[in-house]
Formats: C-alpha cells, sequence, structure tokens
C-alpha cells in the first residue's frame, strides 16, 4: 500500500505566514493536497482538498452568521475583518502596501475578501516532500500573536496546573496565565480539534487506498510566551502533546523559535529542546529559525558567530520594513531543512540532523546536542 503522510501545521504568525512581500516561488505540485474545512463548518458532509498551494489557510471566523450576513456557503467571501477578534485561525497574509516608501497595511484591516497570500512554510515543505519521492495531505490550523495557551481548553489548564505544581514545589502560578487564557482559546482549542479529526477522518475517504498511519503536527510557536519560564511552556508542551494523540497524531515535529524581540525567547527554546529530548515521539526538526538575524539586533551581541548567508535576510525586515516575519527565502530554507530531516526519521531510520547552536545565551554540548543550562 502507497504511503501519504499527513501533517497538521499549527502555531503562530511566522506558521501562520505574515511577510510583506508574496509569494514569488511557484508552487509546482502534482499530487499534494491541503484540506479545507470552511465547507464542512457550513453544512457539507465533508471538506475539500485542493492542490497544495497559496493561498494557505483559511480564515476561521468564531460567529459564521456574522461573517456570512447574506448566506454561507463554501464560494462565499467574508468582508469581516479585525481578524485577532472575529476568526480563530487565518491564511497566511502580506501587509505590502507600497514597496517604494516601504509602507505596510495593517493586518487587522484584512478580511477573507480583501487579503494577498504571504509565503508559508505548508506549500514549499509539499514540493519539496513530493520532489522527494514522497506524496502528502496537510492542514494549515495557525494565527498570529498567540500563546500555546490558545490551543489549551479548560481540561488542559486544569492538567497544566496538576502537573507544574508535582514539578515545583509552592509554585505560584505565572499572573500571565490568567490574562492570555480567554474564551477565544477556549473556542480555538475545541475548533483545531474539531477541525483535525476532520481531516483525519475525511483523508481516510479522499486516499481510501493508501497508508495514513503516519499524521503529524508541526509546531511553530512560541514568540508570545517570552514571560513563561522553560518548565512552563515545556509542561505545557507534554499537555498540548497528549491530547493532540488522543486526536490520533503519531508525532510531533518542531520547528525551533526565533528570536522576536525578546531575550525571554531563550526560555522557550531551552523548553522545546529538552522536550523533543525527553520525548520519545517528538522531534527537534530544525534550528534554522533561531539562527535568523533580527533587524536591528546586534547580531554579535546574540550569536557566538555571525550566521552563515543562508540565514542572512530571512526577514522582509532587511528591506526597509518594519514587518520582522520570516519572508520567502526563511520559509523556504525552513521547510528544505524539515523535509530532509523527516526523510531520515522516517525512511532512513536516522536522527535528524540539526544546525550548530550559535545562540549565546544556550550552552549546548554533547552527542546528542543536549542544552544543559542557559
Amino acid at each position: 500500500m502507497k504511503k501519504r503522510e499527513l501533517f497538521v501545521f499549527a502555531g503562530q504568525s511566522n506558521m501562520m505566514g505574515a511577510g510583506v512581500y508574496p509569494p514569488r516561488q511557484k508552487i509546482e505540485v502534482k499530487n499534494s493536497f491541503e484540506y479545507l474545512h470552511k465547507g464542512v463548518r457550513m453544512g457539507e458532509k465533508v471538506g475539500r482538498f485542493k492542490i497544495a498551494g497559496f493561498p494557505c489557510g483559511e480564515y476561521t471566523y468564531k460567529n459564521l452568521s456574522e461573517a456570512y450576513p447574506n448566506g454561507m456557503s463554501f464560494e462565499a467571501k467574508s468582508s469581516l475583518a479585525d481578524h485577532t477578534n472575529n476568526a480563530y485561525f487565518d491564511v497566511s497574509m502580506s501587509n505590502l502596501k507600497n514597496d517604494k516608501d516601504k509602507s505596510e497595511i495593517p493586518f487587522p484591516e484584512f478580511s477573507e475578501s480583501n487579503f494577498t497570500p504571504a509565503p508559508a512554510i505548508p506549500p514549499y515543505f509539499a514540493m519539496l516532500w513530493e520532489k522527494m519521492g514522497h506524496k502528502s495531505a496537510y492542514a494549515h490550523i495557525a494565527k498570529g500573536g498567540v500563546s500555546i495557551l490558545y490551543y489549551f481548553s479548560d481540561e488542559m489548564l486544569s492538567e497544566y496546573r496538576e502537573l507544574i505544581a508535582k514539578k515545583v514545589d509552592n509554585y505560584v502560578e505565572n499572573p500571565c496565565i490568567q490574562s492570555i487564557y480567554t474564551d477565544m482559546c477556549r473556542g480555538a482549542s475545541a475548533y483545531f480539534a474539531q477541525k483535525s479529526k476532520a481531516f483525519f477522518k475525511d483523508s481516510k475517504k479522499r486516499f481510501a487506498n493508501e497508508d495514513l498511519s503516519e499524521k503529524y503536527l508541526v509546531w511553530l510557536q512560541g514568540e508570545s510566551d517570552t514571560k513563561l519560564s522553560t518548565i512552563e511552556y515545556k509542561t505545557m508542551l507534554e499537555v498540548l502533546w497528549k491530547k493532540c494523540k488522543n486526536l490520533g497524531f503519531t508525532k510531533f515535529l518542531c520547528i525551533r523559535v526565533g528570536y522576536f524581540g525578546s531575550d525571554g525567547i531563550v526560555s522557550i527554546m531551552k523548553a522545546q529542546e529538552e522536550f523533543c529530548d525527553e520525548t520519545p515521539d517528538a522531534y527537534m526538526m530544525t534550528r534554522a529559525y533561531s539562527l535568523m538575524p533580527y533587524a536591528g539586533q546586534e547580531q554579535s551581541e546574540w550569536f557566538s558567530q555571525i550566521p552563515a548567508d543562508e540565514y542572512q535576510y530571512c526577514r522582509d525586515s532587511f528591506y526597509g520594513f518594519t514587518n520582522q516575519h520570516i519572508n520567502e527565502k526563511g520559509h523556504l530554507l525552513l521547510a528544505k531543512r524539515l523535509a530532509e530531516n523527516l526523510h531520515r526519521i522516517t525512511y532512513m531510520n536516522k536522527e535528524p540532523l540539526l544546525e550548530s547552536e550559535l545562540v549565546k545565551m544556550l550552552l549546548y554540548y554533547g552527542d546528542k546536542n543536549e542544552i544543559k543550562q542557559y
């Protein structure tokens, strides 16, 4: 039986895709697909599969009647903007206004009917994966500016509190947790589970004669959680992964988070490394994002040596924009490392080949690249 891997790409803005410039790279695939769940929400019995490419993702409005006052259908395009408050998850969105004066459109102005796609990892990955001789189908479930708690339910938060209390004597809950965890998180968590399960179920119908046993969660998130400690974020990852395994996921693939304005990101990097090192079915796939310089930051202060050319200019901020998100060059590099290392894991029974550590605040050594302290 021929094999097709299933992927759910989840996280925040750099997984969503929020660069300035639209994609330039043509996506060339014949047998790679993205799953769209919108029609199911509007009464269709199964979701739709479209050939991998752009747009990537779909607007998931929390209030369908408000978003589609003139009637709901798959073809309807809502003009409801302010995705932060009105959508659980988003498409990749480019915010270029004018290249000459380096102006940008605020992301809250976009809606399902007026956005321009931005580069995002999934289509590039699907293209590279297919070129390596493999097949895939994926769902894109990400949103800019969200915490890991955005994927939590009340039960998951309760489980986290029980676990952290066992790990830390006299633990006092981080005050940021209560401010972050809102009703929007509850709705988003429920929808993430709903779409993931529907994706797996509908894939069985669409690819009935194929082996769909591998179901990967690809995680790129953490820029919004710099106030969390390493043990807090790592414990949250444990809770999240337990939930995802109950949904049918088989492996956790982590793209290590990068710098986004706060040195506190080191605690998240460390948590992700430790979680993958300690969890049998979790893998650190690439540290490339962590090695991509941030415009305005002194590279010699953050890195032990200046990153190679392949990591330079991976954000459109280096071209005069304020937007610091990863651009197409960065997404292509992340997709390439993800594809190469997943091939090693899945088809060669080997460990991923990870980049040498350059972040000064992470002291790292050993055959397994184990981070000892920061």
